[in-house]
């Protein structure tokens, strides 16, 4: 029998007591300044990360994950563990996010097809994709804002 079993460093979820608070998120500038409350500013021009952020049905914030850590221009992302994740936190709803170490907030079409997976994902497990947001130190770029989500 195999045990999934949640790294709670990197999981933060509303039965932990932690200092970023609940928020609701309802545009891409209230997702991005909540992204960069968790994000590790030391290293946004570093490397990439990809991260997730659960809410519940009213878009209020019930937990954030680390999915990947990676080099200076990639990071993978396993899908499976995301949902695992998400599936265990039950989550209704959430919106993903990287950096670009760059400072470039365009998307790639790496990133354009990650989120097409990811979407297709969530519409099976019933969890919506409010949003992907490309973060950087001076700025965002939101996919539900482009129009591409």
């Amino acid at each position: 029998m195999i045990t999934y079993k949640t790294n709670i460093d990197k999981l933060t979820l509303g039965r932990e007591k932690t200092q970023i608070p609940r928020v609701k998120l309802t545009n891409s500038k209230l997702c991005y300044d909540y992204l960069m409350m968790l994000w590790n500013q030391d290293t946004i021009e570093v490397h990439e990360t990809f991260a997730v952020v659960f809410m519940n049905q009213a878009n209020n914030t019930t937990g954030w994950y680390i999915v990947s850590q990676g080099g200076m221009t990639s990071c993978l992302v396993d899908i499976r563990m995301l949902f695992a994740t998400a599936l265990e936190c039950g989550a209704v709803a959430m919106v993903i996010a990287h950096n670009h170490p760059s400072g470039n907030t365009r998307p790639s079409d790496a990133d354009r097809n990650l989120t097409n997976q990811i979407k297709e994902v969530g519409k099976l497990h019933e969890i919506r994709i409010v949003d992907h947001i490309i973060v950087t130190a001076d700025g965002y770029t939101s996919f539900a804002d482009e129009g591409i989500l």
